[in-house]
């Protein structure tokens, strides 16, 4: 992976012939592998910065995103909207 330009060269000292990898390099190196092949998208990927539609997706999930997720400072915090 590291000939191939995967992983920088600085995993050359991580790396250890003949041993076990670390869970997190291992992490590191199935998630290169999945955005290699295209099968990884992270937890809130919207899309690219150059994709058309960047701007409605990114609008629309600011929009309807629920930043509060506590129910009883929701409900305080929609009063309070409310009153102004």
């Amino acid at each position: 992976m590291i000939d191939s330009e995967l992983l920088p060269q600085s995993y050359c000292k991580i790396i250890q012939l003949n041993e076990a990898v670390t869970p997190e390099l291992a992490a590191v190196l199935l998630t290169k592998v999945l955005a290699f092949h295209g099968e990884y998208l992270p937890a809130n990927y919207l899309g690219y910065i150059t994709d058309e539609d960047i701007y409605g997706k990114v609008y629309s999930t600011w929009k309807n995103a629920k930043l509060i997720k506590d129910t009883k400072l929701l409900e305080v915090v929609d009063h309070l909207y409310c009153l102004c």
